[in-house]
């Protein structure tokens, strides 16, 4: 699909950013923040899980690139702007983010336990294990089953 194209394109570019800039990010919004707004310690429980909720629900998240319409097109020119592509986001009702809420979980108990620098890392962590699948998913689809040659001894 659109994400492979991509990915084969950028190799370089996403697993850097599956690896480094999304673990970042994503655990100082959902760790981070809602343990840094303060409050009743008692309400700690309740923010993981909304903050896991939404984590999970922000994967489900799909963006799909769509082109401007003539109009658009027409202004953009009479403005001397390049038409630019925009994102349509959607929900992906196909995929439910199971893995997501329980890493989510996860990763929120480390971040309270031993801080948000270790659930970075364990946030890293399986983003590069999910960047090797994602890896050996791409090399297998570019090769050509004709391609492969099989030796049989004739026993």
């Amino acid at each position: 699909p659109k994400f492979m194209e991509e990915y084969r394109r950028n190799k370089a570019k996403t697993i850097a950013a599956m690896v480094l800039k999304y673990p970042i990010g994503e655990e100082l919004i959902f760790r981070g923040a809602p343990a840094v707004l303060g409050g009743s310690e008692g309400l700690m429980p309740i923010r993981g899980i909304l903050s896991t909720y939404v984590f999970g629900k922000m994967h489900q998240l799909k963006a799909t690139k769509v082109e401007p319409t003539p109009s658009e097109k027409v202004v953009e020119k009479l403005l001397g702007k390049k038409p630019k592509q925009k994102a349509d986001v959607s929900i992906n009702r196909n995929m439910v983010p199971i893995p997501q809420y329980v890493l989510g979980g996860y990763f929120w108990m480390v971040a309270r336990r031993r801080g948000i620098k270790h659930s970075i890392i364990a946030h890293s962590t399986v983003n590069a294990v999910a960047a090797g699948f994602i890896d050996l998913s791409s090399r297998s689809e570019q090769q050509d089953p004709d391609d492969t040659i099989i030796e049989t001894t004739g026993r």
